[in-house]
């Protein structure tokens, strides 16, 4: 009769690739979930609750409305998943980290919670940084899951091909821009500026010469009450 060794059998799957992956899976939830809280605790402070409409970011032929669109929505647009501890690094990728390994979205998402630092991937190379949110109390395949913050910076894959509100990335500087989106809430001495209506912000970064965009990001607002995942 075959003895099975149950513990060597467990080891073995934990160090496979399809391992790691789930183990990856697993642990985003309490990895990340306090920093996404602290993020969106500093962009909405001054946020006035309720109402408003998303900051529509435009990746390419497909639009990003934080709080509507899911991570299904950008996998049937072709990209893929995944988070900044499997990067590899690439001088010949935009960002410079190509991205192989990326999520099975059949995986679960843990209730009330919200997962940040995720990377959008298309053909290995990061499009965008990516904040996912559960805000049902029950577990859902991370395909369900709802995007909640995007931000795209300059260096990144097709920053080019990237709008937010109809207007071109580099485009969001000008003044013709500016004043379409409406009068920003807030421009700091860091040459950053912020609009905000309800629960939705657009926030735009530039360089020092005030014309070259860095980073743009736009967020839907949820009531900070967010669990950790299966550390909690």
């Amino acid at each position: 009769m075959e003895i099975v060794d149950k513990e060597q059998e467990r080891k073995d799957y934990e160090n496979s690739p399809e391992g790691r992956k789930k183990k990856r899976i697993e642990q985003i939830g309490s990895a990340v979930v306090v920093i996404a809280v602290l993020g969106l605790l500093y962009l909405c402070r001054d946020f006035t609750i309720g109402g408003g409409k998303p900051y529509i970011v435009t990746l390419g032929s497909v639009e990003v409305k934080p709080g509507k669109t899911t991570v299904q929505d950008l996998a049937d647009a072709g990209y893929d998943l995944t988070d900044t501890s499997v990067g590899i690094l690439s001088d010949q990728a935009a960002g410079g980290y190509l991205y192989e390994d990326v999520y099975d979205l059949s995986s679960e998402a843990e209730p009330n919670t919200c997962y940040a630092m995720l990377v959008l991937v298309k053909d290995g190379e990061q499009t965008a940084e990516l904040s996912v949110i559960n805000d049902t109390a029950k577990p859902l395949p991370l395909a369900e899951c709802i995007i909640n913050e995007i931000t795209v910076r300059k260096d990144y894959a097709d920053a080019e091909l990237t709008a937010a509100e109809g207007y071109a990335f580099a485009d969001l500087a000008s003044e013709t821009a500016r004043e379409a989106i409406g009068k920003a809430g807030r421009t700091t001495s860091d040459y950053t500026s912020l609009w905000e209506r309800g629960d939705y912000s657009l926030y735009v970064e530039t360089e020092a010469d005030g014309s070259t965009v860095s980073r743009i990001t736009s967020t839907k607002y949820y009531p900070l009450d967010l669990g950790t995942g299966s550390d909690q």
